[in-house]
């Protein structure tokens, strides 16, 4: 009897021991951070990692911490250039802190900002519509132009707006079509027959670059435009345009585009401008914001204004004007309720 209690007692002990053993090997007492990359540009994504020291990935049940603010989820991309701390806790446990290098990219790629001066009524403005399509349509510069359809004179045109007016009292527009490039520069007629006047200035390399994020919330246009610096500049302002596409209504032609026809009945207008959110000849842009590495950071928060048909076909235009010359320095666009990160 007294042999099969300690066989009993022995066995007990066995299981016990192999019990601490299995909880220590489970136990998590450190976790190490980790990124995919320990240098990165402004607006680049990194992926953090969390491994315990029992080996275990733990990534998706830490919660991580970016200069002491939480994020969301372990993929993260930064907003500004600098040195920032990353640290995770899991379970109370707190990480090693990581340290990433962010970076302002050391060139822009240069866009072309296009304002075509138009009205419905106006027959020869199909001219410049049609050119800005055949710009859209080119594969190696399509997507490096942005262009601005600002329909006027509100007595015969349903798209015009207040700022609209304000552009061409203050630009001096008198006669239509005018094709503007970068506010100040004129597009030789007939514009289908010069298009290099556009494509002369697309591509290469931009001391500055124009980076947005937005969101439409309950009527609101929310956004983050930053500015990215590459050589100093001063006197400088920027402009912020709110664009509507897919617009309906008969267009006057007195060309031979679009088939020909006097009147193109129901003509698609994009690009429309509904509304400015600044100053038409640009808020102004501190000059020691505008240095190089720098990002500049300007935010909206503003209603739709009444005239919008559809939320759904909205675009933010931002760009950057020389105040003294009020000449376009670089220009970018995003779908409203979209992220255009630098390029």
């Amino acid at each position: 009897m007294k042999k099969i209690s300690n066989y009993f007692f022995i066995g007990i002990f066995t299981i016990l021991f192999i019990s601490c053993n299995q909880d220590d090997l489970t136990k998590i007492t450190d976790i190490v951070i980790d990124a995919s990359k320990n240098n990165i540009l402004v607006d680049e994504q990194i992926q953090l990692t969390i491994i315990a020291d029992n080996g275990t990935n733990v990534t998706n049940e830490t919660t991580f911490y970016v200069d002491g603010e939480e994020i969301s989820g372990n993929v993260y991309s930064f907003s500004t250039n600098g040195i920032k701390v990353i640290k995770g806790i899991y379970k109370g446990i707190k990480s090693n802190e990581i340290q990433i290098e962010v970076n302002i990219p050391t060139g822009y790629s240069q866009k072309v900002l296009v304002e075509d001066y138009t009205g419905v009524w106006c027959g020869y403005c199909p001219r410049v519509a049609y050119s800005i399509q055949q710009i859209e349509a080119n594969d190696e510069f399509g997507d490096k132009m942005v262009p601005v359809a600002i329909h006027l004179y509100d007595n015969n045109d349903p798209f015009t707006c207040a700022d609209g007016i304000a552009l061409k009292d203050a630009f001096n527009i008198s006669g239509l079509p005018q094709g503007r490039i970068n506010k100040t520069g004129i597009w030789t007629a007939p514009q289908p027959d010069h298009l290099d006047d556009v494509y002369n200035l697309i591509g290469g390399d931009a001391s500055l670059g124009i980076a947005i994020n937005s969101s439409l919330n309950s009527g609101n246009v929310e956004a983050t435009i930053r500015v990215g610096f590459a050589q100093d500049y001063t006197n400088l302002g920027i402009v912020v345009y709110l664009l509507e596409d897919g617009l309906i209504h008969d267009q006057t032609n007195y060309t031979e585009l679009f088939g020909g026809e006097y009147t193109l009945i129901d003509f698609e207008q994009n690009d429309v401008l509904r509304k400015a959110y600044t100053n038409i000849l640009g808020d102004t842009i501190p000059d020691d914001q505008s240095v190089t590495d720098n990002v500049y950071e300007f935010t909206i928060n503003a209603p739709l204004p009444d005239n919008i048909e559809n939320s759904n076909n909205l675009k933010l235009v931002a760009f950057v004007v020389n105040k003294t010359t009020n000449e376009a320095l670089n220009v970018q666009e995003v779908h409203l309720g979209d992220n255009q990160p630098f390029d």
